[in-house]
């Protein structure tokens, strides 16, 4: 059995099991040796009563209530929700994803930089900024995981930008290169991009099912999102 391998909850439900049993056992033995030995056998009753106090005190702390265990699915979705949650003035779920993506998971960002100052967004306009795969233990546990991130022209040269399409096309090509770079030097190891047009595609290598493997991957996405903002345009009103 690896400890490592068990989320948190099950590593305590282990312990308090483990713990209980030994002291448990312990007291079988004790109790025997005190019948054996008698009126000599004062340090074995006390003993025996110690051992038996534990396993009581620790079938307490079983009983106590416990968090509700979340499956994969669940958490997952519960971390990027909260994230979202966090950044809700510039990110927001996208409700309605194109054909053959329906049940993938997709976020929007707002393209105009002074509703990243306001607490309540003055804009409605909005590109997409990422999507990943449909969460299903599935698709996280096999690793290869494809992150999709978007280049909206108006985030990084503002409304009516008036860039040629040429033009536009090389600086997105290299805003997604740089920021390809950035991502492959933070999570080296972890995942590598490619930056290609107005996309950077992201391949997350290993699988994900720990609480530690999706924070990171939550904190890939924050990465990105940072890297936006600071490259972003804005015309402050």
């Amino acid at each position: 059995m690896n400890l490592k391998n068990m989320s948190v909850d099950e590593r305590k439900d282990w312990i308090e099991t483990f713990i209980g049993g030994a002291c448990g056992i312990a007291a079988i033995i004790a109790a025997i040796v005190e019948y054996a030995l008698g009126d000599n056998g004062a340090i074995a009753g006390m003993l025996k009563d110690i051992f038996g106090t534990l396993v009581i005190v620790v079938l307490l702390f079983a009983a106590m209530p416990k968090r509700q265990k979340l499956n994969f699915e669940e958490r997952l979705t519960t971390a990027l929700e909260e994230w979202m949650d966090n950044n809700s003035n510039m990110i927001s779920r996208t409700l309605k994803m194109p054909k053959g993506q329906e049940n993938d998971f997709g976020m929007g960002m707002k393209t105009d930089m002074n509703d990243f100052y306001n607490d309540v967004p003055t804009t409605t306009r909005a590109g997409w900024f990422v999507r990943l795969p449909e969460i299903t233990n599935e698709n996280y546990n096999q690793g290869k995981i494809q992150i999709n991130f978007h280049l909206n022209a108006e985030t990084f040269f503002g409304r009516g930008h008036g860039l040629s399409e040429d033009v536009l096309s090389e600086e997105l090509d290299k805003l997604s290169k740089l920021f390809a770079r950035f991502i492959n030097r933070k999570f080296a190891g972890f995942a590598s991009a490619s930056g290609k047009g107005d996309g950077i595609k992201v391949l997350v290598h290993n699988p994900i099912s720990t609480d530690e493997e999706i924070t990171m991957l939550v904190d890939l996405i924050n990465t990105a999102y940072t890297a936006y903002l600071v490259s972003s345009h804005i015309k402050v009103k």
